[in-house]
C-alpha cells in the first residue's frame, strides 16, 4: 500500500474512557500511530477491525490488545484502500448530496402516487377468494358493524329497501351471492359502502333521500346505487382499495391468508378511509356497470342520475363531506351516464378511460 500520512487520529486505551490525541502514517502494510508523548506504536493493517459506521462520522476501529483506534471517514480510503470507497466518494461530493435530498422525496412520492396503484389491480386479483371473504366478515364485524348503529327507518322506508332486496335476490347472475345491509351511521351521511364479499351496506340517511323521490322512483332509484357498489364488488375495487389505503405489507399478509393486519389497521383508520378510497376510474367503472344492469333489467339509466344528483347535491357539500373528494365530478358522471344509455360517445369514453367498457 503507498504510504499516508500526517493525519490526525485518537486511541482510545482498552479500559479507558478517555482518548488520546495521536498522529497516524500508514506505510507498506502497517499503520504507525504517534502520542503527544512521543510514543509510537505500529499494528498490520490486516490486524485492524473496522466497526459498522455512518459516513461523516468518526471511524473505529479494533486494534490487537482491546485498545482502539479513532479515524476521520475521510481518511478511510487511505487505510482499506488505495482506492476510494463509494461511500467516500459520494459522501464528498456536495452536488450528489444535493442532488438525492432532491430526487428521494421525488422517487418516494412517485411510489406512493403511481407505484402502489399500478400494484394494487394484479396484486388484487392475486388475492384467493376465501382471505377475500375472510377479511370481508372481519371488517363487517369489526369495522362496521362497530362504527354503525341499528337502523331507524320508518315501515314505508324499510319497504323500499325490501323491494330492492328482492329484485336482487331474483336476478340469477348474481348467486345469492348480494347481501344487503342497512345501518345508522352520522359520518357517512347519505352513502352505501361495498365490502369485497359482496355484502352492500347502506346508510339511513341515504334512504330517506330516495323515500322523498317520487313513488314510482324510488325502488329503482335505490337499485342504480345497488348496482353501482355490485359494480365495485365485481372489479375487485375493494381489495384494490385496501392494497392502496393501507399498502404492500398489507397485499403481503392477504396473499399468505392472514387478515389479522388488515382488520387492526382498518379499524384504526375508519370505514371511509378504508371502504371508500375508490379513485376516479374505479367510480366511472361502477357507474357504468351500474347503467348496464338498469338497461338489462329495462329500467331507465337516468335512475343513476337521480341518485348521483342526491347524493353530490350542493347542500350536503356544503355541510362538509369530503368522502365525494376523490370521485369524478358530478358532470363527468352524468356525460357517461348519457353515453352509455343512448349508444353516442362510447368510441371516445372508452379512449379515455380504457377501464370502462360499453353496456
Amino acid at each position: 500500500m503507498s504510504e499516508v500520512g500526517g493525519f490526525e487520529c485518537r486511541l482510545l486505551p482498552a479500559g479507558e474512557a478517555v482518548s488520546l490525541a495521536a498522529v497516524c502514517r500508514v506505510t507498506g502494510d502497517q499503520i504507525l500511530v504517534t502520542l503527544e508523548n512521543g510514543t509510537t506504536s505500529a499494528f498490520d493493517l490486516s490486524t485492524l477491525v473496522a466497526d459498522p459506521h455512518m459516513p461523516g462520522a468518526v471511524r473505529d476501529f479494533s486494534l490487537p490488545g482491546g485498545d482502539r483506534l479513532l479515524v476521520r471517514d475521510s481518511k478511510l480510503s487511505a487505510l482499506l484502500d488505495a482506492s476510494p470507497s463509494l461511500a467516500s466518494r459520494l459522501e464528498s461530493s456536495v452536488k450528489l448530496i444535493a442532488l438525492s435530498l432532491v430526487l428521494l422525496p421525488i422517487l418516494g412520492w412517485l411510489f406512493i402516487d403511481k407505484g402502489i396503484p399500478l400494484a394494487a389491480k394484479p396484486l388484487a386479483l392475486m388475492v384467493p377468494d376465501s382471505v377475500v371473504e375472510r377479511v370481508s366478515k372481519e371488517l363487517l364485524e369489526t369495522v362496521v358493524l362497530e362504527a354503525t348503529s341499528p337502523s331507524e327507518l320508518s315501515p314505508v322506508q324499510v319497504q323500499i329497501v325490501e323491494s330492492a332486496k328482492r329484485e336482487i335476490s331474483q336476478q340469477r347472475r348474481f348467486n345469492g351471492n348480494i347481501e344487503v345491509l342497512v345501518r345508522k351511521h352520522s359520518r357517512l351521511g347519505a352513502n352505501a359502502v361495498a365490502l369485497p364479499h359482496g355484502a352492500i351496506l347502506l346508510t339511513d340517511d341515504l334512504i330517506t333521500l330516495i323515500s322523498d323521490l317520487p313513488t314510482d322512483q324510488r325502488v329503482e332509484v335505490l337499485l342504480s346505487v345497488i348496482y353501482h357498489e355490485i359494480g365495485h364488488i365485481d372489479k375487485k375495487h375493494g381489495i384494490q382499495s385496501l392494497v392502496q389505503s393501507l399498502g404492500l405489507y398489507i397485499a403481503v399478509s392477504m396473499l399468505l391468508g392472514d387478515v389479522s393486519g388488515v382488520v387492526e389497521v382498518a379499524a384504526t383508520m375508519g370505514i371511509a378511509p378504508v371502504l371508500m378510497a375508490y379513485s376516479q376510474e374505479m367510480e366511472l367503472q361502477a357507474d357504468a356497470y351500474a347503467v348496464c344492469e338498469l338497461i338489462r333489467n329495462g329500467q331507465s339509466a337516468e335512475r343513476l342520475a337521480v341518485a348521483l344528483r342526491l347524493i353530490t347535491s350542493p347542500k350536503r357539500e356544503a355541510a362538509g363531506s369530503s368522502l365525494m373528494s376523490t370521485h369524478p365530478s358530478l358532470f363527468e358522471r352524468l356525460e357517461q351516464i348519457n353515453a352509455l344509455a343512448t349508444d353516442r360517445g362510447i368510441t371516445e369514453l372508452t379512449r379515455d378511460h380504457p377501464g370502462v367498457t360499453g353496456c
